[in-house]
């Protein structure tokens, strides 16, 4: 078995520092998800590169949401901010810092830390987004068990092959976080909550896709399984888009059912109708069932640029409801459940918006256009620019 922690280095590196890349069209983003332990809340964080060949500007941008619904309405608000992607921060090596304006970010495989402030980015969002996160694996520092690194693809080395051209990678499944966030006139005290960090990259966002993410806890804030899918279309030759197909994995502490072999792709049943989403699989590891619910209201409209300057639009909610059915070739059914803990999202090309999402009044929509980023206070970010 190869080692966690360099399985986490080798999955968060920046692809965008390789020779060539930053030249050519380019998406690559890391992102963090985490939720109250027993009331539903979340907060999201996301720092984004992207690179255009075409002459285009390359920019940096950074993400934020609140998800909240624990008073009288629900309420889900975003914050985006943008500067030149020259004036972005990279360490050269791990643990990876990232150093975007007033944003930083470090990620090690025993912890990371993020500080940063944004401004708002939609007529529903009050004031600016302010954080200073830290976050640990569960269990020891090199994150094994449920907190291992964790890929969907049929083995590692799709990771670095051509193909597929767009990656996503989870070095760190599940995470305990500590911190404070603030927003308008409140400020929310994050003590133990259980989140996750993914990255992923391509020369452009995928076509469509939905994908989840879920952690399972129990009455003692203790987890015990975790959950990761993706559904989606990737693009072949000559424009055309394939087939959708699906990807899931469960891990419990004491093994993993993953449906990720070639043949098993397409041997799915999808109903995805917004903000609803129901698979069926089959494969190795026996049949699974999933169900995954959003609220509208607990959702916000993000428009991902892409290299071309069409825009992908991301509906993201993570207080998604998700349960969960597992019936092995042998052995007792598993089932899982999660109340408002599921991070869920559906991307699609603007044409392709379900009619539900273009009449949600209820979902916020962020700004085309972010805010700029104010430069960062000199000496808070202690990374290597290399771009």
């Amino acid at each position: 078995m190869e080692d966690p922690e360099i399985l986490f280095d080798q999955d968060n590196a920046p692809r965008c520092q390789r020779p060539g890349v930053a030249a050519g069209d380019h998406v690559e983003s890391w992102f963090l998800r985490a939720n109250h332990p027993t009331r539903p809340r979340a907060l999201w964080l996301k720092a984004t590169v992207l690179c255009a060949r075409r002459g285009a500007r390359a920019d940096a941008h950074v993400w934020g949401a609140v998800f909240d619904q624990t008073g009288e309405t629900p309420r889900a608000l975003a914050w985006r901010g943008r500067l030149p992607l020259g004036r972005a921060a990279f360490s050269s090596g791990p643990p990876w810092r990232l150093g975007f304006g007033p944003a930083r970010f470090r990620f090690g495989a025993a912890g990371g830390e993020s500080r940063g402030v944004l401004p708002p980015s939609s007529p529903r969002t009050p004031g600016e987004l302010a954080w200073d996160l830290s976050w640990v694996p569960p269990g020891n520092a090199a994150g094994g068990g449920l907190s291992a690194p964790l890929q969907l693809f049929p083995g590692r080395a799709w990771i670095e092959r051509g193909w597929p051209r767009n990656k996503l990678v989870t070095p760190a499944p599940l995470l305990r976080f500590g911190g404070s966030l603030r927003f308008a006139d409140e400020e929310w005290a994050l003590d133990d909550w259980i989140g996750m960090q993914g990255h992923n990259w391509g020369p452009a966002h995928a076509p469509e896709y939905v994908w989840m993410q879920c952690v399972f806890w129990d009455a003692e804030n203790q987890p015990f399984a975790l959950m990761e899918a993706a559904c989606g279309r990737i693009r072949l030759p000559l424009g055309r888009r394939s087939p959708i197909f699906s990807l899931l994995t469960l891990r419990l502490p004491e093994r993993e059912y993953r449906f990720d072999r070639l043949q098993d792709f397409y041997r799915h049943r999808v109903n995805s109708l917004f903000p609803a989403f129901d698979l069926h699989l089959r494969g190795a590891p026996g049949a699974l069932t999933l169900q995954a619910r959003a609220r509208p209201e607990l959702m916000v409209d993000l428009p991902y640029q892409n290299p071309n300057g069409q825009v992908s639009r991301c509906l993201n909610s993570k207080l998604a409801k998700l349960s969960l059915r597992l019936d092995p070739e042998n052995g007792d059914t598993l089932l899982f459940r999660s109340p408002h803990a599921a991070a869920l999202e559906f991307l699609y090309a603007p044409a392709a918006l379900p009619s539900a999402a273009r009449a949600g009044a209820a979902i916020t929509t962020v700004a085309s256009e972010p805010a700029p980023l104010l430069p960062a206070t000199p000496g808070a970010v202690t990374t290597d620019r290399r771009i």
